[in-house]
């Protein structure tokens, strides 16, 4: 998340890749319900959240992982000004 969204929390800081699948052990919008710098958003916030920002073009799913074994994560879309 960032400055217009809850928390301000980005996948970087939590240390591993999240996803954007709800069933997924490393949904994003749960792992960053429990981190403790969520200023006491809520998961729905963080699906609100991670919604506009894909919608908005700022995040986009990454492949990653054996080619045998291909996951998905979720990654901050680079900007002209190199955010």
């Amino acid at each position: 998340m960032d400055a217009d969204h809850p928390g301000r929390l980005t996948p970087a800081p939590l240390g591993r890749p999240v996803s954007d699948k709800s069933r997924a052990g490393n949904y994003a919008p749960k792992e960053f319900s429990k981190h403790p710098d969520r200023q006491g958003f809520d998961r729905r916030d963080f699906e609100r959240a991670m919604t506009t920002l894909f919608e908005d073009g700022r995040v986009a799913i990454q492949d990653y992982g054996r080619a045998s074994d291909m996951r998905q994560k979720i990654v901050p879309v680079a900007t002209e000004g190199g955010q």
